[in-house]
């Protein structure tokens, strides 16, 4: 469930419901029938799509008190794009390199396209009112660095010939930049390359 769009989705099945964000910041996979193997961090991030929703709050607290390390953000739009700063760039990017993610945070030309897709998801997210520092690309790209590597959840589904996350990762999230008079080159490669990698084990 990475990617753009899944609130609103559940907003338009359930009218009235109170909907956070969750997003998790964490390295971790499947490696077995009820077997995921932790590999690195945890932070969970919780974001109201409606702005000022004191849901969100309160369930950090919860989560907090089980030793999770949670924070709050103001908005669920905000948060996905901040997340997609680092989706779009090492997930397509892994699949595309077949790599790991310390291959994209140390071999030059990979670390060089890693940071021009992340400066071309924080322009998308100013056309669309959300301003992102660029000192957060940096930020990501340190923790990657400072991580063993790993396979990032798309690699995974490519290496195990299961569906792309390439609509709701890359597809929506231009579309919408598009309607606000964006355009985003470099996802809308990366999308058309994955799609075609996926073609190739889906047909």
């Amino acid at each position: 469930q990475n990617g753009f769009g899944a609130e609103q989705d559940l907003a338009a099945l359930l009218p009235g419901v109170s909907i956070l964000a969750g997003l998790c910041f964490i390295s971790c996979f499947q490696d077995g029938p009820a077997r995921v193997r932790h590999t690195g961090h945890g932070r969970l991030s919780l974001a109201p799509l409606t702005p000022g929703d004191p849901q969100a709050a309160a369930i950090a607290a919860v989560f907090a008190g089980c030793g999770v390390e949670t924070e709050t953000l103001p908005a669920a739009e905000a948060a996905r794009l901040r997340k997609l700063v680092w989706n779009i760039p090492y997930n397509g990017l892994s699949v595309l390199a077949d790599c790991l993610t310390d291959t994209l945070a140390s071999a030059p030309p990979l670390l060089a396209a890693v940071q021009v897709i992340m400066e071309e998801v924080i322009e998308a997210a100013a056309a669309c009112g959300v301003e992102i520092p660029r000192s957060f690309a940096d930020e990501m790209k340190e923790t990657i660095r400072n991580m063993p590597g790993s396979s990032p959840s798309m690699r995974l589904d490519w290496l195990n010939h299961r569906p792309l996350e390439t609509e709701a990762i890359y597809g929506r999230v231009i579309a919408y930049a598009a309607a606000h008079g964006y355009d985003m080159k470099y996802a809308r490669l990366l999308q058309a390359q994955l799609e075609y990698q996926e073609s190739l084990y889906a047909g």
